[in-house]
């Protein structure tokens, strides 16, 4: 938060004083009974403050980790009193949009959560056959509204498209000469979770031999937060062969002879 102050010709002497409250909450709340003082035992400058004086003041609010009851749009407000000598200044509710939380994880899968085989071919995998891996991606909305939403998850070199893709919301293309998959969605609900699946190859080489293979470069999203209108962008981590997301195929992903 920023508070921007300036000095009065009607204060001549003595010291300011900045008084104010947040309400809302989701505010965690900052000394005591949310209230927030700037003083001269804080501010220097508040001394004595000319006419001509001016400045920004910056602090930072905590927010709770978890709003109440899955509240949509939330936002807090605060207001301003300045007092110095016998002056008094107020001002009105001042009202902070809170963006919302949103998360992005993306998984390499030989089998599925139930023990059931998704992938395909030898595993681990070997030097000149085709093995195949289910690709996982979970999008988990939080308290606003999303829109716009792409999803991005550009393919390594090694690895190959081999189609199967599905998805609980939204449309999945592949576009072969950029070696990229783009999961776009219209808009996500508050709270809301989809997800999209789809599945690659790779057939190792002998120069892969005792290697572990990377299948997925990491995967990027770009929405618009419908309610504070700013742009929320997120990244996961790449996925290789390794999967350590998959209890019955984690270590078994370098390449064997």
């Amino acid at each position: 938060l920023e508070v921007h102050f300036q000095g009065d010709n009607l204060i001549k002497k003595g010291s300011l004083k900045l008084l104010g409250k947040l309400i809302g909450e989701d505010v965690s709340g900052i000394e005591q009974g949310n209230i927030f003082v700037f003083n001269k035992e804080k501010v220097a400058d508040f001394e004595k403050l000319s006419s001509q004086a001016k400045g920004i003041l910056r602090f930072k609010v905590d927010l709770k980790e978890e709003l109440p009851d899955k509240e949509e749009n939330p936002y807090f407000l605060t207001w301003l009193k300045a007092s110095a000598d016998n002056l008094e200044l107020d001002t009105s509710q001042i009202k902070f949009k809170v963006k919302g939380k949103v998360s992005l994880t993306a998984e390499g899968h030989y089998f599925s959560d139930n023990y059931q085989q998704v992938g395909s071919g030898p595993l681990p995998p070997r030097v000149g056959e085709m093995t195949g891996y289910q690709i996982e991606l979970t999008l988990k909305n939080g308290s606003n509204k999303l829109k716009d939403i792409q999803i991005k998850t550009p393919l390594s070199l090694e690895a190959t498209w081999l189609g199967e893709e599905n998805s609980t919301a939204g449309k999945i293309d592949f576009s072969q000469d950029l070696k990229l998959v783009n999961w776009s969605i219209k808009s996500l609900s508050p709270y809301e979770t989809e997800k999209a699946v789809f599945k690659v190859g790779i057939q190792p080489k002998r120069d892969d031999l005792g290697k572990i293979i990377l299948l997925t470069k990491g995967s990027y999203l770009k929405a618009q937060d419908d309610f504070v209108q700013e742009e929320i962008t997120l990244q996961s981590e790449p996925i290789s062969t390794d999967l350590p997301n998959d209890p019955l195929a984690q270590g078994r992903g370098v390449v064997q002879e």
